[in-house]
């Protein structure tokens, strides 16, 4: 996703309830009612502005206290160190921590200080008011942050008779932050209001929700036929950069590593491709590795990214791109923190006439979500089939039936194989051989017209020469196709196609009870 699109939807999503009203409310409001809201709102802005400023950093055993002074004063925010909280988790203010970094946005300089720290996973940063305190992780989830977030244009539909709560809720709950929701044991709350949800969250929790719910809305502007199916990015940061992207594809000669430990790997190929890379430390250690650890390896002829990635899948590691850099992580970690996507697959769903007939007692939003079944039986039975969550990973994949997308949480490489096996259905798939439907029989057939008429025998003459002169004209011949009168019935042989045409007719005309009568091969007339 764009980071202009990001940072409007994370405005308009992260407002305060009061400044959204679509119509005046039905209550009288003091002057300056909303004073305090639009104060609190303008001061969060100004921060987020901030933590969107590049910044350079060169730490070397730096106590985490200067880091945090050091940055603030590059960004003009305040910075202040929980101290007491981290000391509940065995950490000092002065913990050292290691970092070099070139023209990095603050936000992603700030979630990267906790990888060189010691258990770092276990701190973070909120935001308070118009400065930024980093506290323990525990601490961070006793000081949620409350937003409303406005969603009825998700909530409602032409099928519905109210607000679809439930399945909103589902998707946040599933695909965002999935760990730290209430429903599992976690801090985080949703609860249905007002046409909308309110949302406690941590701060990196709420930018995903709100990046989660413009992704969804950008999904529902997209057309029903010749439409683009490049998923949608839920967060731009989770992804590598184009420029990032062609400097990994750089073709390396005669690169040779022997005990080389990965700290000097990582730096050889930081210089030689001109893009920044980073280890995660803390990463490394729950497998048990250091940035010591031994490389020995060599390509006569390869692009960084080859080597890159056979350097990483020698040690069981993985990368990341993050904000311009690349970020030496696990796949462990990655599927802690996965990558969020869209992906419009309206074009991959079967028909609903040929899916799942057996269910057709079942409502309409029902029958469509067995829709996807059995693309989502492909993508997990082919695609790290242990990384999905049905067999105890954490990968998810939930369908959105309200957009024909699928929301996937995967690693970049995981998501890669993804869009690679849509790519190759879509260009080499085959459309279904067209169905011969048999020649409609064109024999003539006589068939009995039972008539409740007066008039007696003139009036069903005068009947049976109107219905002559009005069901296919000219195609009477008196003889192999007639019109006949006997009794209080009328005796029609004509071709099957002509029948139908006799029977709408007289249906127009008065209530009738046909009989077909069988003509046998090669006779010009019926009984009845």
């Amino acid at each position: 996703m764009p980071r202009l699109l990001l940072l409007l939807s994370l405005t308009v999503a992260l407002a305060p309830a009061g400044l959204s009203w679509a119509e005046e409310p039905p209550v009288t409001l003091t002057s300056g009612y909303f004073d305090d809201l639009n104060a609190e709102q303008a001061k969060g802005e100004q921060l987020r502005e901030k933590l969107e400023q590049p910044v350079s950093c060169e730490f070397v055993d730096t106590p985490l206290i200067e880091a945090a002074k050091f940055l603030g004063e590059k960004a003009g925010i305040e910075i202040r160190i929980d101290s007491s909280s981290l000391e509940d988790i065995g950490l000092a203010a002065d913990v050292p921590v290691n970092l070099s970094l070139q023209n990095v946005r603050l936000k992603t300089v700030l979630m990267l200080l906790r990888m060189t720290v010691a258990d770092g996973d276990e701190i973070g940063y909120l935001i308070d008011g118009d400065r930024i305190i980093i506290r323990s992780l525990p601490s961070i989830n006793d000081h949620l942050r409350i937003a409303f977030y406005p969603c009825a244009d998700l909530l409602f539909d032409a099928s519905s008779d109210g607000p679809q709560y439930d399945s909103l809720i589902h998707l946040l709950e599933s695909c965002v932050a999935a760990y730290s929701w209430e429903r599992i044991g976690g801090p985080a709350v949703i609860r249905p209001q007002s046409n909308g949800l309110v949302i406690s969250q941590t701060d990196d929790g709420h930018e995903m929700v709100a990046a989660f719910l413009a992704a969804i809305r950008e999904a529902k502007k997209i057309p029903t036929d010749q439409y683009d199916p490049a998923p949608i990015e839920v967060s731009e940061s989770a992804d590598l950069h184009e420029s990032v992207h062609q400097a990994l594809r750089a073709t390396l000669t005669d690169v040779d590593f022997h005990d080389t430990a990965l700290l000097d790997v990582v730096r050889l190929l930081s210089d030689q491709c001109k893009v920044q890379m980073v280890i995660n430390e803390d990463a490394l250690r729950d497998i048990g590795l250091s940035p010591d650890v031994a490389i020995t390896d060599q390509w006569k002829s390869a692009t960084a990214e080859r080597i890159l990635r056979d350097v990483l899948a020698s040690i069981d590691a993985t990368y990341v791109g993050r904000d311009g850099l690349i970020e030496i992580t696990t796949p462990e970690r990655l599927l802690k923190y996965p990558q969020l996507k869209l992906y419009p697959v309206q074009d991959l769903l079967p028909a609903p006439s040929d899916a799942d007939v057996e269910y057709s007692d079942l409502d309409a939003e029902v029958r469509r979500f067995r829709q996807y079944r059995p693309l989502l039986e492909t993508l997990a039975g082919n695609i790290a089939p242990e990384s999905w969550e049905e067999l105890g990973g954490d990968g998810v994949c939930e369908p959105i039936v309200s957009v024909d997308a699928l929301a996937i949480a995967q690693t970049p490489e995981n998501h890669r194989q993804i869009e690679r096996l849509l790519a190759t259905i879509r260009r080499e798939r085959q459309a279904a051989p067209e169905k011969k439907t048999p020649e409609p029989p064109t024999a003539p057939v006589v068939i009995s017209y039972p008539l409740d008429i007066d008039g007696g025998e003139a009036a069903m003459n005068v009947f049976a020469q109107t219905l002559s002169e009005e069901v296919a004209p000219g195609s009477w011949d008196g003889k192999q196709l007639y019109v006949r009168v006997a009794g209080n019935r009328l005796l029609v042989k004509q071709t099957p196609q002509t029948q139908r045409q006799v029977r709408r007719w007289l249906d127009q005309v008065m209530q009738v009870a046909p009989k077909q009568i069988p003509v046998p091969q090669g006779s010009s007339g019926g009984v009845f």
